[in-house]
């Protein structure tokens, strides 16, 4: 949240991307408190998000996202994105992995296990689950991770 180091924006449950507007945001604080805004909070988005808003100081903004080139990558015995490309080239040295998915996040411990796996990184690629990408602001999550992905396992296949 911007001025702030003890609050993130989350979108009420049940909206689609393509329904959210920026007032649809409410404010959240670490103890999971909404400060602004209205909606209903999805227990795993905040058990995920807030730990992470809290622990990993590159996390201004966090998008967590199950779009399939990205999902399907970490469902691969090796999920790792090759560096084979240039839209992958800009991620070189800035993923994290973690390959012990735990199911759903049924409180804060699944969202601080993540956070301590993305590091000082800005991208976790969360097996058998989707990505976690955050940054300093709105611009730094780079959506063209997912293009990225959808070139490697190509990549694979024709390099086995």
């Amino acid at each position: 949240m911007p001025g702030y180091n003890d609050r993130f924006l989350l979108a009420p449950f049940g909206l689609y991307w393509s329904e959210v507007r920026a007032s649809d945001f409410m404010v959240i604080d670490f103890n999971g408190d909404t400060l602004s805004g209205h909606g209903p909070i999805e227990d795993t988005a905040l058990y995920i998000h807030l730990p992470v808003h809290k622990l990993a100081p590159q996390a201004r903004c966090a998008l967590h996202t199950h779009m399939p080139y990205a999902t399907a990558l970490c469902m691969l015995e090796n999920p790792h994105l090759e560096m084979a490309g240039q839209s992958a080239l800009g991620f070189y040295d800035d993923i994290a992995y973690e390959c012990d998915y735990n199911g759903l996040a049924f409180d804060q411990t699944e969202g601080e296990r993540l956070a301590r796996s993305l590091g000082s990184k800005s991208i976790l690629m969360m097996r058998n689950h989707g990505v976690l990408a955050v940054g300093t602001t709105i611009r730094r999550p780079r959506p063209v991770l997912l293009g990225a992905c959808g070139t490697g396992p190509s990549v694979g296949a024709v390099h086995r």
